[in-house]
């Protein structure tokens, strides 16, 4: 899961609250690889266009595979 780089510590601590209960709740979910930084190649995605123009906190891009996960159980 992708999020963004909030700026005030109390902001960055409310963005990670979802991808941890995520990650507490799917074994085949890992926190640990979670991004949360803005790349300058990808400030045109739509995550970071409402992060930055509507102040979203909980603005998120979740990635998944078709070939399912390599970990946890499935």
């Amino acid at each position: 899961m992708f999020g963004n780089n909030q700026t005030k510590v109390q902001e960055r601590n409310k963005e990670k609250i979802f991808p941890s209960l995520f990650a507490e709740n799917l074994d085949m979910f890992s926190f640990d690889e979670c991004c949360f930084a803005v790349q300058k190649s990808r400030e045109s995605t739509a995550r970071i266009v409402m992060w930055r123009e509507f102040n979203l906190v909980n603005s998120f891009t979740l990635e998944i595979s078709f070939m399912g996960p390599n970990k946890g159980q499935f």
